[in-house]
């Protein structure tokens, strides 16, 4: 009886040994990959990582974002938007933020007397040497659109490797039962900064539906960084539009992808097994 109590003992204890060490590990990658995993602190937080609008012509729409001082020291905030000013407004473009505060900022968007057609630009964000970027892409239609479409990357991802090529899958559909009719099928690449890419058009025959795809060879000096890849429908005087975000990645950053995935797997796995070991400790103690 007292040899088997031994064993007991020294079964806890090294169940506890176990738990300990996998503990220390967990906190261990814990405070190296999000303390000391970026060299430069974050000191505001947005709730919007890019803004997507789609309008009518002479339409306007009012968004929201959201911008928290994580500092802890009083900011000054100023806001630029690039390449669509005359599109875009905002109610404030400079302001401070106590520790701790969210501002509100009023996002207005007026296509008044702007031709169909897909935009881009960015909102800047600027605090103490800080800078953040939010993509816009705004959509702007016909007031009666007769043939729309969905836009699509496959594999659906958005980051894509220099050198890889762009798959998309394109739908279109006929909005008011036109039938058989022959369209203008515009795709075109553009970046955030205002360079086009590519754009190439041809004419297309749709009969209630077509389903279209499109292998894009990419230039093989494309800057690394965001793009939209959009298409544009036109019959007669309709114009319909669809988007697509996806973003130009070297192997250094692909492989840094691969490596967080892996840090969030290790987590995932040491809670896994804590809870084991805890589930077996308890188990032991008490049967």
């Amino acid at each position: 009886m007292m040899q088997i109590k031994k064993i007991r003992r020294k079964s806890k204890a090294f169940i506890w040994a176990l738990v300990i060490i996998l503990l220390l590990i967990g906190i261990g990658i814990f405070i190296n990959y999000y303390f000391f995993g970026n060299d430069k602190p974050k000191e505001f937080d947005l709730d919007t990582l890019f803004l997507k609008v789609a309008l009518k012509e002479d339409g306007q729409s009012i968004n929201n974002i959201k911008i928290t001082n994580i500092n802890h020291a009083p900011e000054n905030f100023s806001i630029q938007v690039k390449e669509i000013s005359d599109l875009v407004k905002l109610e404030e473009y400079n302001f401070d933020l106590e520790p701790g505060k969210t501002k509100n900022i009023k996002i207005i968007l007026n296509v008044s007397d702007k031709n169909p057609g897909v935009y881009l630009g960015t909102l800047e964000i600027f605090s103490n040497g800080n800078t953040k970027e939010i993509p816009i892409i705004l959509e702007i239609e016909t007031r009666e659109v007769l043939f729309d479409g969905n836009l699509n990357l496959f594999p659906q991802t958005t980051n894509i490797l220099t050198g890889q090529r762009l798959n998309a899958e394109i739908k279109i559909f006929d909005m008011t039962g036109i039938g058989k009719s022959n369209l203008e099928l515009t795709y075109a690449i553009k970046s955030f900064d205002g360079r086009n890419i590519l754009s190439e058009s041809e004419n297309v025959v749709v009969d209630s539906r077509l389903d279209y795809s499109r292998s894009i060879d990419l230039p093989k000096d494309i800057r690394l960084g965001n793009y939209v890849l959009y298409t544009l429908l036109k019959y007669k005087n309709s114009t319909g539009t669809s988007s697509t975000f996806f973003k130009i990645i070297d192997e250094k950053e692909s492989s840094q992808q691969a490596s967080d995935k892996i840090i969030y797997l290790i987590i995932g796995l040491f809670g896994f097994f804590f809870l084991i070991f805890l589930g077996l400790f308890v188990f032991d103690l008490f049967f």
